[in-house]
């Protein structure tokens, strides 16, 4: 595999709860500057599926917002099909210019020297890019993270997880020791996120000046903001629903994460909070419990702040620990809120199940109107995108092939179907059901072709 001498593959990993989801909104806004003006590329990175190693390739699929995911069950099968067809396609970029990847799942799903290492090998000048919260802010905002989402749904108190989680990488300068020992620690670029220590205030002009960029030019986007917070009441209601969605399902056998909250349904709860106007920065930490949890890594951000900053007075974050207020939970009493939420609940699940099962009945009827519609023909999904991914993972349908307009997707793999092209589509042999947002186009071009509409083919979304 070719290495490419001048240009960078420049890796955000980070760290989670750093702004990250407005960085990447950010990049994906911006991406046509990037590539245009300074030869820099945020390319969308196909996700390869190995039914061969039962794992995922260590970059999978960009979604909306040019996001790299990686899975928990992420196997990295260095040399293997999907590593050699991500590294070759990164290096095909960086032929053209610097290459930008943000991905915060390193941190937490991957082992970081051992991909590193590995990645080093393929892919020559790699320079990562991370930004360190203080842990007592870090793990209040990761805390409202796990009670927010739905894969997730924490249900323990604060102080509770505080107590019983221990996070490897709050543990500073180990962790960047165990990054520079393999890049070298002039490619590794720290960044703090604390808004007096972020250049212009902001974590997008702050990326934009490590990498090398003016970030005072005009030509920049800035998006609205992609991840919602939670205030102390919210995340407390959210936890509460989620220990009662646990302890009811699990009796009953069922899967729980169905039946809590969505994160889109609490995360609009947060939005209309701060519309309303409310501007509640509480934190669950008094000033004797956060100077506790800071004691342990006293050393380790002071030893960062020496040897990464050349900080004589060891200090690496500026803002005292007692300059946030502490969150009172706003409760009318205990027992009141508490009945409030429990009889909410349970009329939330009785009409979750009674959804559930219509939908269920639903997607029966579709995929029985699509059998008719066949006439035993080959079924073929087109669109390879969220909306196929969705398909797929709801039909009951024989899929025999997936294809996609995109020729970046052709020969990987989508939930174990090899996507090809259009032109496989044979109208005496193919029905085609097409699940992508925007039809308009694809419909004009499978037309052109001889198939008929609610004949030859069908709309996903149309049923």
């Amino acid at each position: 595999m070719p290495h490419i001498d001048n240009n960078r593959l420049l890796l955000h990993i980070g760290l989670s709860k750093t702004g990250t989801s407005s960085l990447q909104a950010f990049l994906n806004c911006n991406r046509e500057t990037l590539e245009k003006k300074y030869g820099i590329y945020y390319p969308d990175l196909v996700r390869m599926k190995s039914d061969e190693y039962g794992g995922y390739g260590f970059l999978p699929e960009g979604v909306k917002n040019g996001r790299a995911f990686v899975h928990g069950k992420s196997s990295l099968c260095p040399g293997g099909d999907e590593w050699i067809f991500v590294c070759k396609k990164l290096n095909d970029y960086l032929n053209k210019g610097d290459v930008i990847v943000s991905n915060e799942g390193f941190t937490t799903h991957l082992d970081l020297g051992i991909f590193l290492s590995h990645l080093s090998k393929d892919i020559k000048n790699v320079f990562v890019i991370v930004y360190l919260r203080r842990q007592d802010q870090h793990i209040e905002s990761w805390y409202k993270q796990m009670v927010k989402v739905t894969d997730r749904s924490e249900e323990r108190t604060f102080d509770d997880y505080v107590r019983e989680e221990d996070i490897p990488f709050y543990y500073y300068g180990t962790f960047l020791d165990k990054i520079a020992d393999v890049v070298g620690k002039d490619h590794l670029i720290i960044r703090l996120f604390e808004r007096d220590q972020l250049y212009g205030n902001c974590i997008e002009k702050d990326f934009l000046n490590a990498i090398g960029l003016d970030a005072g030019e005009e030509e920049w986007i800035f998006p609205s903001p992609v991840n919602e917070s939670l205030d102390e009441n919210l995340t407390d209601i959210k936890r509460t629903v989620n220990y009662i969605a646990k302890r009811r399902y699990d009796l009953q056998g069922a899967d729980w994460r169905q039946w809590t909250f969505s994160e889109k349904n609490i995360s609009f709860c947060g939005y209309m909070k701060r519309e309303l106007g409310s501007k509640s920065q509480r934190c669950f930490f008094n000033l004797d419990s956060r100077t506790s949890f800071m004691k342990k890594y006293e050393e380790e951000n002071r030893y960062v702040a020496e040897k990464y900053f050349k900080r004589e007075d060891g200090e690496l974050f500026h803002n005292p620990l007692g300059s946030s207020p502490t969150a009172e939970i706003q409760r009318i009493s205990d027992e009141y809120i508490q009945e409030i939420v429990f009889a909410f609940s349970a009329i939330f699940f009785d009409m979750s199940e009674r959804n559930t099962a219509l939908e269920s009945k639903l997607q029966r009827m579709k995929e029985k109107k699509y059998m008719e519609k066949a006439r035993g023909r080959k079924i073929v999904l087109f669109g390879a995108g969220h909306n196929g991914r969705d398909f797929l993972c709801r039909t009951h349908l024989k899929i025999d092939n997936v294809i996609d307009n995109d020729k970046n997707k052709h020969g990987s793999k989508i939930e174990g179907r090899i996507i090809q092209g259009a032109e496989i589509l044979k109208i005496k042999s193919c029905f085609v059901v097409v699940a992508v947002k925007n039809a308009d186009q694809i419909c004009r071009q499978i037309e052109t072709m001889g198939f008929l509409r609610d004949y030859d083919y069908v709309l996903d979304d149309d049923y």
